[in-house]
């Protein structure tokens, strides 16, 4: 009896089949590899940092040598700082002329109703001087100035001396103004800045002040011969003129856009 073996085949000797379920296992864990990076990974920052040229990075820099570039965000930071210099003032010559006219004219109007001054009784006096400041419109308050006006007149005794010792005096203050003053409080802040058409006798409210009283003083002692009537009369002009007194320096806006424009060319480049 012949026996027929049958073979049974379970296919572990098949190497196609091997290989197929070795390229199933790396596909998986590729998948899976690829899915974890970008669970992990995906939108996270490089560890190298990004750098944009005509940006500033967002992180600091430490070079293990020394160097140096020429940085244009610190020339423009100096040339912006340039555009802030001082400003330029100047003396505002145009605006003294309104107040020495005004003297001018209370000396004229004082001349002509000298003698009938002189023969008033002083109340009476006081009233038509304090009227006469009014219509020159000399600043100050025309009481008080009539007070010291009416002084004045009686000191100096005739017309002659009256217009001397006021024109004397109108003429100190002219040159003061013209020379240029300024408030007294920005006195520590006016030397950085550039005064146009001003002399080195640019002086502050009470440095102008003490001068004018200086001077009046002289022009009193010379031409009155009683130690009494030349203090009372020195103080009666230096009232008198005090008020006209004022600050008179103003923005010089193109001179100063020029000198702004000529400090910006001037920055050098900054190197870092």
């Amino acid at each position: 009896m012949a026996m027929v073996r049958r073979v049974v085949h379970d296919g572990t000797n098949n190497p196609f089949r091997f290989i197929r379920s070795r390229l199933w296992e790396i596909s998986v864990f590729t998948l899976l590899t690829v899915v974890i990076m970008l669970v992990c990974f995906w939108g996270r920052p490089p560890h190298l940092p990004v750098l944009v040229k005509g940006h500033v990075p967002k992180m600091r820099f430490d070079a293990p040598f020394d160097f140096v570039f020429k940085s244009n965000v610190k020339k423009k930071q100096a040339q912006e700082q340039a555009a802030l210099s001082a400003p330029v003032y100047r003396v505002a010559v145009e605006a003294n002329e309104p107040i020495t006219d005004a003297y001018r004219k209370l000396i004229f109007n004082t001349e002509e109703k000298f003698d009938d001054l002189l023969a008033q009784e002083r109340e009476r006096r006081v009233e038509i001087c304090s009227e006469i400041v009014a219509e020159s419109r000399v600043a100050g308050l025309p009481g008080r100035l009539g007070i010291q006006l009416s002084r004045v007149v009686k000191i100096a005794g005739t017309r002659e001396t009256f217009t001397r010792v006021m024109n004397e005096s109108l003429q100190l203050l002219d040159a003061l103004l013209r020379n240029g003053v300024f408030e007294e409080h920005s006195g520590g802040e006016w030397s950085f800045y550039a005064i146009r058409g001003a002399s080195a006798d640019l002086k502050t409210t009470i440095a102008a002040g003490r001068e004018l009283d200086a001077g009046i003083n002289s022009v009193a002692v010379r031409e009155i011969s009683q130690p009494v009537n030349q203090r009372s009369l020195a103080l009666a002009l230096s009232d008198i003129f005090r008020t006209g007194l004022v600050p008179n320096l103003r923005p010089d806006t193109e001179a100063t856009a020029l000198r702004r424009a000529e400090a910006v060319k001037k920055v050098p480049d900054v190197f870092v």
